[in-house]
């Protein structure tokens, strides 16, 4: 993996509409429809593989996608929350743009389509297993199986009833790993050792934490296995070379200051694409890319024009023909992720932008706790539900107060101004916030004007008026009473009603 691109950007990432621009793509590279495979990890973090330097956990399906592919060093969710990340993957827009399914546990808008509705459409075999789009609620009859696809957990009988219907396949394999709980203890016993792994810098370093994460690291190895089987049965199929793989996952790792935060703990995917009969191997690729791009660029390989609007763009161009991507800055956002955190339901609403050198985040709302009210709203308990119980969680609030900790404490839990601004190449943790430093004004006035009309760009509710309309949408996780099935769904081409799946965690 020698060839490294560095390409300049220029110009302001607008929204588009897939067409013309698809089919002249294909018509450069002369081929028939691919298949397009997504392998989607639940809480997987980057630098997490092995390919991407990381030397404890152990990923040769990974590894070899990466190694016969282009690997991003800058991939990013655009939510790092599940049900509206992937969203964002399906349909190719911001969390903000999708109406409820900008929360956890929501429903799906209803007219809206997806990259794996539209694929069906142009003649697709169509199927995803595990976790699919949510977890959420679709109304039953709407649509006919959850929206990443029907519900096919034989992937191999997936691709030969592709085969036998003489038809590319559209696969999701959303891997529940490596998403919480962990046996304790787990990763140890599966030979990693928690001495000599390397503790994230936001992170305490202790024998709770490094038994936590040698746990995760195991999760992770779990679902690299998957991901080999998977590549097994399409060589076996002998469809491999005419299938285009992305791999990465819907958000960061289950720890605090990561998973539903806006740093790049929370935010950084792995992100790897191979098509061997079109994208040279071996390339490492510093341009950033969201996961918002992988709708329009399926859709882009398979030559399926549509209509919809989308705000990502085409990797292909890019990956084929090395046309730069002209993106100065990719953004990311949150709503509501834990439905009790707060009083009233409340979320915590924040929006970003991310050019190569600096990381602008906006706080809507300020006078919220980030991860959760310290005392749960609902039964007074220990609070801060918007993140991830865990082990390293427990020990960082039980000792909270003692001088060792006390810094990990703030910089996960403790409120945070409207405005932080950090430079990710001097502060790639993002511990210094710049926002309040006068050698900066500059920065923070061009970034905030980007910013909103990026928001103004991408019909984002919070551009226009001070809403909290997310707080209002209804919640369809098992702590809601009344839990009924979603009234905002969209029917599925050619297919029958079918039993209702909550895609639970």
């Amino acid at each position: 993996m020698k060839q490294i691109f560095n390409y300049g950007c220029a110009a302001l990432v607008s929204t588009f509409v897939v067409g013309n621009a698809a089919a002249q793509t294909v018509k450069k590279v002369g081929k028939e429809r691919p298949n397009v495979f997504l392998f989607i990890a639940d809480d997987w973090s980057a630098p997490h593989a092995g390919v991407y330097g990381d030397k404890t956990v152990k990923t040769p399906a990974v590894d070899y996608v990466a190694q016969n592919g282009v690997l991003f060093t800058d991939g990013f969710c655009a939510a790092p929350t599940s049900t509206s990340s992937r969203a964002a993957v399906l349909t190719g827009r911001y969390s903000h743009a999708l109406q409820a399914a900008g929360n956890l546990w929501s429903c799906f808008p209803k007219d809206i389509k997806t990259y794996a509705w539209i694929l069906q459409e142009h003649g697709y075999e169509v199927g995803y297993t595990q976790t699919g789009w949510g977890p959420g609620v679709y109304e039953e009859g709407a649509w006919a199986d959850n929206p990443a696809g029907d519900y096919r957990p034989n992937f191999k009988k997936h691709v030969q009833k592709a085969q036998a219907e003489n038809k590319p396949f559209c696969y999701w394999y959303g891997s529940k790993y490596p998403h919480r709980p962990y046996p304790k203890g787990w990763g140890e016993m599966n030979g990693i050792d928690p001495n000599k792994l390397e503790v994230p810098e936001f992170l305490p370093d202790n024998a709770e934490t490094r038994t936590d994460l040698a746990d995760y690291y195991f999760a992770v190895e779990r679902m690299d296995y998957e991901l080999q089987e998977a590549i097994k049965v399409m060589k076996e199929a002998g469809e491999l070379n005419n299938t285009l793989i992305i791999i990465t996952g819907d958000n960061g790792m289950p720890f605090p200051r990561a998973k539903a935060s806006l740093y790049d703990a929370g935010t950084r995917q792995p992100f790897i694409v191979m098509w061997a009969d079109q994208i040279k191997p071996g390339r490492i690729s510093n341009e950033q890319v969201s996961l918002v791009d992988i709708a329009p660029t399926f859709l882009d390989a398979a030559n399926a024009q549509t209509s919809e609007i989308m705000h990502g763009k085409s990797l292909l161009p890019y990956l084929i023909n090395d046309e730069p991507l002209n993106r100065p800055f990719i953004n990311g956002g949150r709503e509501r992720h834990g439905y009790d955190a707060r009083p009233n339901h409340g979320g915590y609403p924040v929006r970003t932008l991310r050019d190569g050198q600096y990381l602008l985040i906006h706080n809507f709302r300020p006078d919220r706790w980030p991860g959760g009210d310290p005392i749960a709203p609902k039964d007074g308990k220990r609070g801060f539900h918007d993140v991830d119980g865990s082990p390293t969680k427990e020990y960082m609030l039980d000792h909270k107060d003692d001088a060792d900790m006390n810094i990990y404490f703030r910089r996960a839990f403790d409120k945070r101004p409207e405005y932080e601004l950090f430079d990710v190449k001097k502060d790639p943790n993002q511990f210094n916030n710049l926002a309040a430093d006068k050698r900066y004004a500059k920065v923070l006035k061009r970034m905030k004007k980007q910013m909103l009309q990026w928001q103004k760009d991408t019909q984002d509710p919070r551009a226009e008026s001070d809403t909290d309309i997310w707080d209002t949408y209804p919640y369809y996780g098992k702590k809601a009473a009344g839990n009924k099935k979603n009234v905002n769904a969209m029917p599925k081409v050619g297919k029958k009603p079918a039993k209702k799946n909550t895609n639970k965690k």
